[in-house]
């Protein structure tokens, strides 16, 4: 699950209103909604806040579990466990 809490907490203390950094960074109102409503927006969206605000994508975004997603982590264990066999075994 995607967070955009560090956004906020970041802007907070740089002082500058989210419709500032939407107008320097020259995204759409509609990607302002997206990152409150915490709806997936485009890394180069991301590029350009860090840009504007001279920060790290960390001070941006974050991902949280998803507790409705717990099938994910065994997939990719197995998928990786299968990788590492098949590199083995040549």
């Amino acid at each position: 699950m995607i967070s955009y809490k560090p956004l906020m907490v970041t802007l907070a203390q740089k002082g500058i209103m989210k419709t500032e950094l939407a107008e320097k960074a020259g995204i759409s109102s509609a990607t302002l909604a997206r990152l409150g409503k915490g709806e997936n927006v485009a890394l180069s969206v991301i590029e350009k806040i860090c840009i504007v605000l001279n920060c790290r994508v960390e001070d941006v975004v974050e991902i949280l579990p998803d507790k409705n997603k717990d099938w994910i982590l065994p997939v990719l264990m197995q998928t990786n466990d299968r990788r590492r066999l098949l590199s083995e075994s040549f």
